[in-house]
């Protein structure tokens, strides 16, 4: 079975990554899920963003330097 994406949803997705520049697909997937009701694979988040032209990073965020200056 192939997962899908509902267009009830595309607007929402794309409205989250403009948003939250930072957010990472699992963080998509979890948000998702708790807001919309709405399960999908990593796979099938990455492969909508990818025909929507939105690419992601592929590392998580790391935590601030403890040696950045604060100004």
């Amino acid at each position: 079975m192939k997962s899908y994406i509902y267009p009830a949803h595309r607007d929402w997705l794309l409205a989250l990554v403009v948003d939250e520049v930072d957010v990472t697909l699992t963080e998509v997937q979890e948000r998702l899920l708790n807001e919309r009701k709405q399960s999908a694979a990593i796979g099938t988040l990455w492969s909508f963003y990818c025909a929507q032209g939105v690419t992601f990073k592929k590392r998580p965020r790391t935590p601030p330097s403890k040696n950045a200056k604060i100004e």
